[in-house]
């Protein structure tokens, strides 16, 4: 399911990010260069930490969700990797702080930009129940300071960072031996 929404995301900015663009996909998304590299270097900290804590709190409230995966097969966690880690954030910051956040900045601020931007990227996730959103309120702070400060790309860093910390937590819990 994560990899159908993930391939919807990119399918709407890639059509859509032309419009907001003008005609330029690049700019439609604002695909610039990173920016400040110190701060997208102490924001990577922030959000692994961040990734850290809240995966060992997600496993200590819900430790069925790593034991329900003991039986699958090799290449369903593999894919589950691939598309958490890689796809999933790369569409949604292209849609939530790419597109999206393009379109909005060019009639708005940047706080209520953020505000909008990462309220829906968080309503997205509410499907995971309401414990997940209320968690990922620290995320969609940093991916949006590091939106605004740092460019589109780095929210792409930020948000592969976190979910790279998280599934790596995952997958040491899913092959300890308890």
């Amino acid at each position: 399911m994560a990899f159908l929404a993930a391939c919807t995301l990119l399918i709407a900015v890639r059509r859509r990010s032309v419009v907001v663009g003008h005609g330029n996909r690049h700019a439609g998304v604002d695909d610039r260069p990173i920016a400040r590299r110190w701060l997208l270097a102490v924001l990577v900290f922030l959000i692994a930490t961040w990734a850290l804590l809240a995966s060992a709190f997600w496993n200590a409230v819900s430790p069925q969700s790593v034991s329900s995966w003991r039986g699958e097969s090799p290449w369903t966690i593999v894919a589950f990797i691939a598309v958490t880690v890689i796809l999933a954030p790369l569409a949604e910051e292209l849609f939530y702080r790419g597109w999206f956040w393009t379109g909005l900045r060019k009639h708005w601020s940047a706080f209520p930009t953020a505000l909008l931007s990462c309220s829906l990227w968080l309503l997205a996730h509410i499907s995971r129940g309401f414990l997940v959103p209320i968690m990922l309120i620290p995320t969609a702070v940093i991916l949006g300071f590091g939106r605004h400060f740092c460019g589109t790309r780095a929210a792409i860093v930020l948000h592969v960072v976190y979910n790279f910390v998280g599934v790596l937590v995952f997958v040491l819990l899913l092959t300890s031996t308890s």
